[in-house]
């Protein structure tokens, strides 16, 4: 028996064929956002971008930060006198919200897409130093 595995494993080698046969994919297609998509959606209606790419409470923070500088701005008198700092520090908290959450909306699109990649399953064939074959699986996943 042990001659017939040997002549086997060497037909297989000798035959030119892959040593290295791929399985099936353990998980379905991946389920692709768009991080460009996510990142524009976020800058123009808050909290839409988190949503688009399949975290919504992802963006509440910054998006906490953008619509209390708005709501500061708007119900306060700060910016309606000249030179008052109160009003740039809250414009510069507005700019940090929007940049915060749209970095935020593009990163989650592509933790997503990473995590929605598919893993695979192969299995390997290689020769050993005796003459013998070893067959072995290898498995692959994304994280």
């Amino acid at each position: 028996m042990k001659p017939l595995l040997r002549l086997g494993a060497t037909l297989l080698l000798a035959s030119g064929a892959c040593t290295s046969l791929q399985g099936q994919q353990a998980l379905p297609p991946a389920d692709t956002r768009s991080p460009v998509l996510a990142g524009a959606l976020e800058l123009f209606l808050p909290t839409v971008g988190f949503a688009y790419a399949g975290d919504w409470k992802r963006g509440l923070p910054p998006n906490i930060v953008r619509v209390g500088a708005v709501v500061s701005i708007v119900a306060t008198d700060w910016c309606r006198e000249d030179g008052d700092d109160a009003c740039a520090v809250l414009g510069l908290l507005l700019g940090v919200g929007h940049v915060w959450a749209t970095i935020g909306a593009v990163n989650t699109a592509r933790d997503r897409n990473r995590r929605s990649e598919p893993s695979s399953v192969g299995l390997l064939f290689r020769p050993a130093s005796n003459g013998s074959l070893r067959v072995g699986v290898s498995l692959r996943h994304q994280e």
